[in-house]
Parts: structure tokens; C-alpha cells; sequence
């Protein structure tokens, strides 16, 4: 698994052993930023990269100089839990009072405060530091069940005909399966795109019929409540794809997997083949509908300012 590692360059000597420790762990492959190279303005590009590729981010905490400047650690800590990466927080002094500490009002305003009372939906951020032996066990406890680790838990190198037989039997009904619920995960992908069009599309079509009513006020009401419904439609719209994208990313994730213990690997060389030739998906072509959708809101938006401003300056398109 990728960690990525947040700390502040002051703390490096104190925390170069514990980085070394989670290097050496079989399983996990540690990125952070190394003191004294200059980076420059790009860091945070790299940072950016390194943090959406990441399965867990690990914050050396250490109480002294989370005090100072964090800026760069608040970015790199937003930027994270943005992303819904698992934080992991290990208190580099061992110390216990932490929770007890930022009670103080006097440091209400610390970036640390924030980090211990930080918490969202699905995920989970750490309430409390821990020790490394602690956050180690996390991270190896998380890595376990990724998929480059083992998720063909069987070795049937030195089994006989009719076990190995029976394992492949088995492999392929389960490949079968995972299949089966990627491509109905695209089917309900699809259902609910056209819904989303559907409802779109005629809310497009009610603004061309409200020219009939011949009344800038009306007018201006109609576009900006159509407008606004629009832009909200879109935004859920291209959310929905978001996450039916990062579902059957994972579906693919394990057919790949399965496919190495098979004759062919159907699926990674066709998404190879796709990428070297430039050939864009149907998804990637999709997603370009709740853009439009959301731009023309906008639009609608801006015709009813208009709309209500000519009128109030008694600029009617409609006057006989």
C-alpha cells in the first residue's frame, strides 16, 4: 500500500528511525518530502499526485511545533481528507494530555485542535494520536486486504490435477460473477444518466415555451428557477458518475487480479491498448453532458438578471 507522509522539516531527525521502520515493512511504500531540496512552487503538485494515490496518510505529530506555522501541513492535511484518505496521526513525543491540552481556550486556534475534532461520514479520521507501534499496526492491518497484496489467497503450484481443477472451476465462476455486477453497475450507470437527461432536457424545453407567456417577469422567474434547479441536477448528476466510476474501478481492480491466474488478461490489455491508441471511454464522453447542462444553468441564471433589469428600466421585448 502507498502512504503518504506529512510531518514538519523540523521534526525530521526525530521521526527519520519511525520513517525508517514503515519503510521497512513488508507491504507498504512510504513517499514524503525530504528537508534542504528545493521544491519549489511545484510541491504542491507532487503533493497533490502523491496524496490521490495514497491508501493512508500518516501525520507525525509532535505537540511543540504544531504550535508554529503549519500552513503547509494544514493544506497537506485538507488536501487528504478532501480526497477521503484515511489519516493516520502518531504522536512523535508519546505524549498522553494531548486531548487534555487543546481543551486550553487559549488554543482554540491550533492546527491540532482542528486535526483531534476532525470527523466525517464513512471515514475514519483518528480522534486521538497513537504511538508508532500503533499506526504501524493500522497500516498493516489496512494493507492486508489490498489488492496487490493477496487477494488470490491460494497457491496451487504444488496441489494435484483434480484440486488445481477445481480451483480454476471455482476462479472462473467467481470471475464470472464480478463480471456480472460490473456490468450491471454500468446498466444502473446508464439508467440513471438518462434520467438526469431526461429531466434536463425538459427543463431546456420549458424555457423555449415560457417566451409564449410574453412577460419579462415572468420570464426572469422561470429562467432563474430553471437555472438554478439545472445546476444543481448537473452537479448530482456528474457526482453520480464520479462514484459510479470509483465503484467499478474497484470491480475492475480485482478482475484484473483474477485475470493474472488466467490464459488471458482481457481487461488491462484493453484498457492498455485504449490508453496507447488515445481512444477516450464512453464514460469520459458522458461526463461531458452534466458539464453542459451546468453551464447552460448559468446561463439561465444570467438571462434572468437580465431579464429583471431591463424590465425594471422599462426595456420590455414584449410591449406593443
Amino acid at each position: 500500500m502507498n502512504v503518504y507522509v506529512m510531518y514538519k522539516f523540523e521534526d525530521y531527525k526525530a521521526i527519520q528511525d519511525s520513517i525508517n521502520v514503515l519503510e521497512s515493512t513488508q507491504g507498504i511504500k512510504v513517499f514524503y518530502f525530504v528537508p534542504n531540496l528545493k521544491y519549489g512552487c511545484t510541491w504542491k503538485t507532487k503533493a497533490r499526485e502523491k496524496i490521490k494515490a495514497a491508501d493512508a496518510v500518516c501525520y507525525f505529530f509532535n505537540f511543540e511545533t504544531a504550535k508554529k506555522n503549519t500552513r503547509n501541513l494544514q493544506w497537506e492535511y485538507n488536501y487528504a481528507v478532501k480526497n477521503n484518505k484515511k489519516v493516520i496521526i502518531i504522536d512523535i513525543n508519546n505524549q498522553t494530555d494531548i486531548l487534555d491540552q487543546i481543551k486550553n481556550p487559549e488554543k482554540k486556534n491550533h492546527f491540532f485542535k482542528d486535526i483531534f475534532n476532525y470527523s466525517y461520514n464513512e471515514k475514519e479520521i483518528s480522534s486521538k494520536a497513537v504511538s508508532l507501534e500503533q499506526g504501524k499496526k493500522k497500516l498493516v492491518e489496512q494493507s492486508s486486504w489490498n489488492i496487490g497484496d493477496e487477494l488470490l489467497i491460494e497457491d496451487v503450484s504444488d496441489i494435484d490435477n483434480k484440486t488445481r481443477n477445481n480451483y480454476y472451476s471455482l476462479l472462473i465462476q467467481q470471475y464470472k460473477i464480478m463480471v456480472d455486477t460490473s456490468e450491471k453497475l454500468m446498466e444502473r450507470r446508464q439508467a440513471a444518466s438518462n434520467v438526469y437527461t431526461s429531466i434536463c432536457t425538459a427543463l431546456v424545453a420549458l424555457i423555449g415555451s415560457s417566451f409564449a407567456l410574453k412577460n419579462m417577469y415572468a420570464l426572469s422567474m422561470i429562467f432563474f428557477c430553471v437555472g438554478l434547479v439545472t445546476i444543481i441536477l448537473a452537479a448530482n448528476w456528474r457526482g453520480a458518475l464520479d462514484s459510479y466510476d470509483r465503484n467499478n474501478e474497484g470491480k475492475f481492480a480485482v478482475l484484473n487480479e483474477i485475470e493474472k491466474k488466467l490464459p488471458a488478461n482481457m481487461f488491462d490489455s484493453e484498457y492498455r491498448y485504449n490508453k496507447s491508441k488515445g481512444i477516450k471511454s464512453f464514460a469520459f464522453r458522458e461526463k461531458l453532458l452534466p458539464s453542459i447542462f451546468k453551464i447552460l444553468g448559468f446561463i439561465f441564471l444570467a438571462c434572468s438578471v437580465m431579464f429583471l433589469v431591463l424590465k425594471c428600466v422599462n426595456i420590455d421585448f414584449f410591449a406593443a
